[in-house]
């Protein structure tokens, strides 16, 4: 079997760790991945600052889309209490139970 990928570890002084843990603290990433993106980067004659622009911008994305699927989550039970009550009959009380069951709140 060949291996596609290789380990690469290595130690960092305190400063050090702790000036990567402030570039990537608020993107929910590790020191190994943000390491990893800084050093693939840099052979691609890209400076860290790029990278932290790149994982700003992902945030951002990231963000609006989250907000986006909750709109969408809250739509989706407000069209299926309306399908459960007009076209299903259902009582206001029942649907209430079946939304919140369907969408485990």
């Amino acid at each position: 079997m060949t291996r596609l990928s290789e380990s690469i570890t290595f130690r960092a002084d305190s400063d050090l760790a702790q000036q990567i843990d402030a570039a990537r603290e608020g993107f929910g990433i590790s020191r190994g991945d943000w390491v990893r993106g800084a050093i693939i980067n840099h052979f691609r004659q890209n400076s860290t600052d790029d990278l932290n622009s790149q994982l700003v911008d992902l945030r951002q994305t990231l963000t609006h889309l989250d907000r986006e699927a909750s709109r969408t989550n809250a739509q989706l039970k407000r069209v299926t209490f309306m399908i459960l009550t007009i076209i299903g009959r259902v009582s206001v009380d029942e649907a209430k139970a079946i939304v919140c069951k369907v969408f485990k709140e």
